[in-house]
């Protein structure tokens, strides 16, 4: 894991396991329901943001965790859905100018041979939809209901 990724997924990782538990504690146990999972994805995303200044559009893998937040809560826990604005976002980030994170400092020239392509994605965007995607692989193979 390189460049800022890790610290990132540390903090949001922390701040989604609080809620999850300040929402337990607050109902006495719960059963872990979408809307309880997207309103606690939401409070992660939330203290990401107050670490960070990137935001979708810059170019990080912020442009596919915002819009699978944003879709899981929107389409109540889809999570097809929210797995597929993910890659959305991460695809996204091929025509987006580095703003944070390593691509940041890394000349221009250097993206030039993937023009043909589209673009060079953003490669915690591109990590982030492949740990997403296996969520959704292992959800649909259990059943689950979100």
């Amino acid at each position: 894991m390189g460049g800022t990724s890790g610290g990132l997924y540390s903090i949001f990782i922390s701040a989604l396991a609080k809620s999850l538990k300040d929402r337990e504690l607050q109902q006495g146990g719960y059963e872990v329901t979408p809307e309880i999972l997207a309103a606690s994805l939401k409070d992660a995303l939330d203290s990401l943001y107050r670490y960070t200044r990137a935001r979708a559009g810059d170019r990080t893998l912020i442009d596919a965790l915002a819009p699978f937040v944003e879709q899981f809560a929107a389409s109540k826990g889809d999570l097809n859905r929210a797995n597929k604005a993910c890659h959305e976002g991460a695809e996204s980030t091929r025509k987006l100018k580095a703003k944070f994170g390593r691509a940041s400092y890394v000349s221009e020239e250097e993206f030039k041979p993937f023009e043909a392509e589209g673009g060079l994605p953003d490669p915690g965007a591109i990590g982030l939809a492949a740990l997403v995607d296996g969520f959704a692989e292992a959800y649909s193979k259990i059943g689950s209901n979100l």
